[in-house]
């Protein structure tokens, strides 16, 4: 598994996907790269694999870490 905090549209996160076929958190704070982040989930078909979150670094490591 692997934690991206501050993946903005999720270059890396949607590769690790797609590539190495790992479940990835994907966290950006900024609502255009989290809205974005999730289009290019669905681009890539990793809906499963993928799980996004729009929260601050802090919160992310706190709630979901």
């Amino acid at each position: 598994m692997l934690a991206d905090m501050f993946c903005g549209i999720g270059p890396l996160a949607v590769r690790a996907a797609v590539k190495k076929k790992i479940k990835v958190l994907a966290n950006d704070l900024n609502p255009e790269g989290f809205r974005y982040l999730n289009i290019n989930i669905q681009t890539n078909h990793v809906e499963r694999l993928v799980i996004p979150f729009n929260m601050d670094a802090r919160e992310f490591i706190r709630r979901v870490i």
